[in-house]
């Protein structure tokens, strides 16, 4: 019986060759296209769904009460992190990630790397990486070190078991103390270089110049942990503005979850956003 109904298709599908034709095109293409876009609104929710603590952790942005217009930042103030560690029980750890953009030098051949950021040991409490060579282990505890990715390390040193040896940045020869797998491309910060700092000389509270990633204890309500934090206006910033003669400006500072980051726009120095309407238009 199937043998004739696979018969009479044929038959069909030959004398109406042209109509089949578009018909089956037009399936494959309906098809394809449902599939691109489920690929599509896939990768764009999972942004940093990658890290096991997602759900626990915030960036704090800076927002700027000024005369003639507020102003909001991605960044923070570099003296942030000691604060929240200090201040606030519900914060477990805080990470900064300080762009520094890169000259590198292999063999006399010079080339330019955007992705890496000075950061400290604080990182690897904050977000996960899996590491290829080396461990988080005092990684970059010290001066002139740096973490590589996985396509960082071949690119420029050829291999990935290459902890101990050192490689030319800006001039200076740093010490390679680890090499992780690559960040999935659906990270909201593609991390493709860990370039210890030292941040115990903390900066101003007026100058937001880099991102705070603090990694909250479970539980903790965002909303108040929002009101909480408005003591660091108070407390640091104010009185730093006006040290500075800027009294008629007052700075606020939000937490912003790292799971809906992707999505956060507006933010003046972030990194490229996603359109949250096209995913509800496709979806």
């Amino acid at each position: 019986m199937i043998k004739s109904y696979l018969t009479i298709a044929w038959r069909h599908l030959t004398k109406h060759a042209t109509i089949s034709l578009i018909n089956i095109l037009g399936l494959a293409i309906g098809i394809a296209a449902c599939l691109i876009i489920f690929i599509y609104v896939d990768h764009e929710l999972g942004f940093d769904k990658y890290n096991k603590k997602v759900g626990d952790i915030v960036r704090i942005s800076s927002l700027i009460h000024a005369p003639e217009s507020d102003m909001h930042l991605a960044a923070s103030p570099d003296p942030m992190a000691d604060a929240l560690t200090r201040d606030y029980p519900e914060v477990v750890a805080v990470a900064r990630l300080e762009e520094s953009p890169a000259n590198i030098r292999i063999h006399g051949d010079l080339s330019r790397e955007k992705d890496f950021y000075k950061t400290d040991q604080s990182i690897f409490s904050v977000f996960d990486f899996s590491f290829i060579a080396g461990d988080t282990t005092g990684a970059l505890n010290r001066p002139d070190c740096i973490v590589l990715s996985k396509t960082m390390a071949l690119r420029y040193l050829g291999a990935v078991n290459v902890t101990g040896k050192t490689i030319n940045i800006n001039n200076r020869d740093v010490l390679v103390t680890g090499v992780v797998e690559d960040r999935p491309v659906n990270s909201d910060i593609p991390l493709t270089a860990l370039i210890s700092a030292d941040f115990s000389k903390s900066g101003e509270w007026v100058s937001p110049d880099l991102f705070t990633f603090a990694l909250l204890r479970p539980g903790t309500e965002l909303a108040q942990f929002r009101k909480n934090i408005l003591g660091l206006s108070t407390r640091y910033a104010q009185p730093a503005l006006d040290k500075v003669d800027a009294k008629e400006y007052s700075m606020e500072f939000i937490p912003e979850p790292l799971a809906d980051l992707h999505f956060t726009t507006g933010r003046l120095g972030d990194t490229p956003k996603g359109n949250k309407d096209s995913i509800y238009i496709f979806s």
